[in-house]
């Protein structure tokens, strides 16, 4: 049998073994030529296909896949949002060995958005602190040229980098945080816009900007704002005092702020440089700062008082409530002894009178009977005598313990009522301190009682309006009368977004000035007096912009 095959139906594979090897020469298209062989075009056109890598990574991106390793993760999509770096990533170019340690379990807040550096519970604390900035110093130290090179980030000299960096204070953030990081690529730090994830340890400096990443000492300085994370704005002013949380949200943690050792005080800026704090802030306003923090330290004070006694008799009810229960059971006992006896008392007169009904008559018999009754009825009065003792023992250690519970109860409620009004007085002493900072770039507000000009005629004195620190306000909730208010004159009180929840202060609306002027009026948030009809007309134009600047002030 003949078999016919088509010559043109020749497999691909067995040519390719009749030609053997074959190289192939450059492109013949316009473009950039690659070196090697290039296989040739197929004999035929290929089916369409569509095209589905476009598809699939779409998909990908819409289902919210990302790629990368160590930690960090990056949009397939090639969108221009910074990266996310989870907790515990160092990167491929740390600028030291990790100094601290992440808390990814860190209790985080909803808070998206601008957030000030000193704003209540945006940061947590830990104990012991999440950083140490003394062995991040000594890896700095070991390595001058890199040294020199961190310190030029934030515009300082290499002899100032120590003080700087004993200034940091270690915290965890309790929130996505947008920043700039800069990792140390070929003997420099390079910019690089990242979001460091909540539970990263970082040291922060005294205007509560994060500065340094505890896990690799890159240095941090403000980053752009982000979809779904914050970026910190730095107060204008040393803050004194942090009010942190612990990990996990249970507890207030108060640490003392540190000063500014910069050469020029002042918020990082991205790129380095300093910027100045304003030096002359209205006296008259800084005493009132003044005052309102020596309130809420006395406030504090006493609510750390009040927190330890109720701390002590939560103690002493627990031990009185442990000794009445034991009482009680040996009451329980005692009953069940005085039960027993009266029935063996019952038994032995029954012996007795059985006995002496016998005939004949057996004296032995009745002689055991009326021992038997008559030791029967001595534990009858003993079991009798001990339940009276028992039965007193724990209706005192009862009422004992009720008396302690209640004195707890009494506590804890003081307790909390002071913690409220400490609460409220440290919130009024951030308002009147952000008052204070704020008049550095105003007219400075002058006491009733000192002329505007020294040449000019001199005021007749304004009696003072009563300040936010003079005048006696109810804490709301508490039923608490107390000499620092709430909030300053001029503003409400509103809930932060960060703290749960916590107080702050805005202004109210400028309500306009009645056209006559009075010779009592005061300004109120200045305590700058109003000009009098009496007054000459520069003396007026000149209160009235004192005014006005103090206004301003009080709605900064």
């Amino acid at each position: 049998m003949t078999t016919y095959s088509d010559p043109r139906a020749v497999h691909h594979h067995a040519a390719q073994q009749h030609r053997g090897p074959q190289q192939f020469g450059p492109q013949g298209f316009p473009g950039q030529q690659f070196r090697g062989p290039v296989p040739p075009p197929p004999a035929a056109p290929l089916p369409r296909r569509r095209p589905v890598a476009g598809k699939i990574v779409a998909g990908l991106v819409a289902a919210g896949l990302v790629v990368g390793g160590a930690g960090a993760w990056f949009a397939l999509s090639g969108a221009s949002s910074p990266a996310v770096q989870a907790t515990s990533f160092a990167g491929a170019n740390p600028t030291t060995d990790p100094f601290g340690t992440d808390h990814a379990e860190v209790a985080t807040v909803a808070a998206t958005g601008e957030q000030s550096g000193d704003t209540a519970g945006l940061y947590a604390a830990t104990t012991p602190p999440a950083c140490d900035d003394a062995a991040f110093l000594a890896q700095l130290q070991a390595d001058p040229a890199k040294l020199a090179a961190w310190g030029g980030v934030f515009g300082l000299q290499a002899a100032d980098v120590p003080a700087f960096v004993n200034s940091l204070s270690p915290v965890v953030l309790r929130a996505a945080t947008s920043v700039t990081d800069h990792p140390f690529r070929e003997g420099a730090f390079v910019e690089e816009p990242v979001v460091l994830s909540a539970g990263t340890a970082v040291l922060v400096n005294s205007y509560g900007e994060p500065t340094v990443k505890c896990f690799n000492g890159n240095p941090l300085t403000p980053g752009a704002a982000a979809s779904g994370a914050i970026t910190v704005v730095p107060t204008q002013r040393v803050i004194t005092q942090y009010r942190f949380t612990s990990i996990d949200n249970s507890r207030v943690v108060v640490i003392a702020g540190k000063p500014d050792p910069k050469p020029q005080p002042g918020p990082n800026k991205p790129g380095g440089g300093t910027t100045t704090t304003p030096a002359k802030p209205d006296p008259v306003l800084v005493a009132r700062a003044a005052e309102a923090k020596k309130a809420a330290e006395q406030a504090r004070k006493d609510a750390t008082d009040s927190r330890e006694r109720a701390d002590s008799l939560a103690i002493n009810a627990k031990v009185f409530r442990s000794e009445a229960d034991r009482l009680a059971g040996l009451r329980t006992a005692a009953e069940q002894r005085a039960t027993a006896a009266n029935t063996a008392a019952v038994a032995a007169q029954n012996d007795l009178a059985a006995a002496l009904r016998a005939f004949p008559p057996n004296p032995a018999r009745v002689a055991q009977a009326q021992a038997r009754l008559a030791a029967a009825k001595s534990e009858q009065v003993g079991a009798a005598t001990a339940l009276i003792k028992a039965g007193n023992d724990a209706l005192t250690a009862d009422q004992e313990a009720d008396t302690a519970e209640s004195q707890l109860k009494n506590a804890e409620s003081k307790a909390r009522n002071d913690e409220n009004v400490a609460k409220a007085a440290e919130e009024a002493a951030k308002k009147a301190e952000e008052e204070a900072e704020a008049s550095a770039t105003k007219p400075a507000t002058k006491p009733a009682d000192e002329p505007e000009d020294p040449k000019a005629p001199e005021a007749p004195e304004a009696p003072k309006a009563p300040g936010a620190d003079e005048k006696a306000q109810t804490v709301a909730g508490t039923g608490t009368t107390t000499s620092t208010a709430t909030c300053p004159v001029g503003t409400t009180a509103t809930v932060s977004p960060v703290t749960d929840p916590a107080a702050q202060c805005t202004a109210e609306p400028t309500k306009p000035e009645p056209a006559t002027t009075s010779s009592t009026g005061s300004t109120g948030s200045t305590g700058s007096s109003e000009s009098t009809e009496g007054g000459s007309p520069e003396s007026s134009s000149s209160e009235s912009a004192s005014e006005t600047s103090s206004q301003e002030s009080t709605d900064n």
